[in-house]
């Protein structure tokens, strides 16, 4: 992940330009394929509208379940192509594919063509190296730079390493007071800023500063690298007081959003503030979980929270220490939910040990009465017979029959007890 947030600033060239879309997966969740506009692409849609006729490329990293992709859109050509450096076979995620579809008809007005994977990318031979290769599809398309290769990834590995460490001079360089934007971090900002043919370099403003500040640069006028060749190349700049060109007055602020987000210090921060990059959802869900860490619980969305879970799973349990702790009733195993009162983890493991049943409703009911029931046990009426006792033969006495005593007298033989007849023979 940390190979692609390298893009979370956006870098333009002459025909072409990166923009980061680390947040491809909320695209595809708040789209839900139900036709309405995610806010992840229409927070910047005005803005990439406005560069489609100078630069008509688009180029972003995509993640999609497990894997890192290089998406390309031709705005001139009407088409999509992408890279993968782990399936070189054609075939993009199908979820993917609608949501960019889907947007590029909703902002645009037509679905593109689909070139499948046809974008040049290295092609990796280990599985975890598709983040650095995608970013280096990427600049290799923008800037020229040379293909990821398998026998010298430990170099690429490093050399991103230092690309992240250079971004730290980009943010140092921007606390000087010199803000360059490149696209709107507003979608309601009516005012777009010139841009230059040749590349320009975005650095993020302080979440603390109203409006936008643009600035115009002059290259000739710069005398110091900002960004790494990996992505831009060199680009010179000298901040001289003297010769750059005033800043305009800020725009007059806008109204307050209606949402709005009451930090913990008192400090009112816009629904809409927040690093780029990150969307709203991410910092939503943030916040949630830090309110829960202190202790401080929505009831309302709490209930709604088992409520939910109940309606899957009628015999369901949480735990009374722990609230996010849920025992499943099919497994009766303790699981855990986000504290974010998300019960999507839960209901995914209860839809998994339903087995192919999910569809079936669970109605609570007593096991033993079940069992008897479908007849797997049986209730015995009749009463089980005492058991007889046994004792040894004592043989044949007079107690037996009264002519067994006359009988033994003539014959001469004992009675019960006596010899065997092979030892009267010897």
């Amino acid at each position: 992940m940390s190979a692609c947030s390298c893009l979370a600033q956006r870098w333009y060239h002459r025909h072409g330009y990166v923009f980061d879309t680390y947040t491809l997966e909320n695209r595809e969740r708040e789209y839900n394929i139900r036709g309405s506009v995610t806010q992840v692409l229409t927070t910047h849609s005005r803005s990439i509208k406005a560069l489609v006729a100078s630069r008509p490329e688009l180029l972003f990293p995509a993640h999609t379940s497990n894997d890192w992709l290089a998406f390309q859109i031709d705005f001139k050509a009407k088409s999509i192509a992408y890279g993968d450096s782990f399936y070189p076979s054609p075939g993009a995620p199908s979820p993917t594919m609608k949501g960019l579809q889907l947007w590029l008809k909703t902002e645009f007005g037509r679905e593109f063509e689909m070139k499948d994977n046809t974008l040049n990318i290295g092609i990796q031979s280990d599985s975890h190296s598709c983040g650095i290769c995608t970013t280096n599809a990427i600049a290799h398309a923008v800037l020229g730079d040379a293909l990821w290769k398998n026998h010298e990834a430990d170099m690429f590995r490093m050399q991103l390493y230092l690309d992240l460490v250079n971004q730290i001079a980009i943010t140092a360089c921007g606390s000087s007071g010199v803000i360059v934007a490149d696209l709107p971090l507003n979608p309601s900002s009516k005012s777009m800023p010139s841009y230059s043919q040749n590349v320009s370099i975005a650095l993020q403003p302080s979440p603390s500063i109203s409006g936008l500040t643009v600035m115009d640069i002059d290259e000739d006028e710069f005398t110091c690298t900002v960004v790494h060749p990996f992505f831009t190349g060199h680009l010179t700049l000298d901040l001289k007081a003297s010769h750059s060109k005033p800043m305009p007055p800020s725009s007059p602020q806008r109204k307050k959003s209606k949402k709005e987000v009451q930090p913990t210090n008192g400090n009112s921060v816009s629904d809409g503030a927040g690093p780029v990059g990150i969307s709203r959802s991410v910092r939503y869900a943030l916040k949630d979980k830090e309110e829960v860490k202190r202790g401080r619980v929505d009831e309302v969305r709490l209930k709604r929270f088992k409520e939910t879970i109940f309606e899957k799973d009628p015999k369901a349990k949480f735990d009374i220490t722990n609230i996010w702790r849920v025992r499943c009733g099919m497994c009766s195993k303790w699981h855990s939910a986000k504290p974010d009162y998300q019960p999507s983890r839960i209901l995914e493991h209860i839809t998994k040990s339903s087995n192919g049943r999910s569809s079936q409703k669970i109605t609570p009911s007593n096991t033993l009465v079940k069992m008897a029931q479908t007849g797997m046990i049986k209730f015995m009426t009749k009463p089980v017979a005492s058991e007889v006792k046994s004792l040894p033969c004592s043989g044949l006495t007079a107690k037996l029959d009264a002519k067994i005593k006359a009988y033994l007298r003539r014959s001469g033989a004992q009675g019960g007890g006596s010899q065997s007849l092979t030892s009267l023979t010897k």
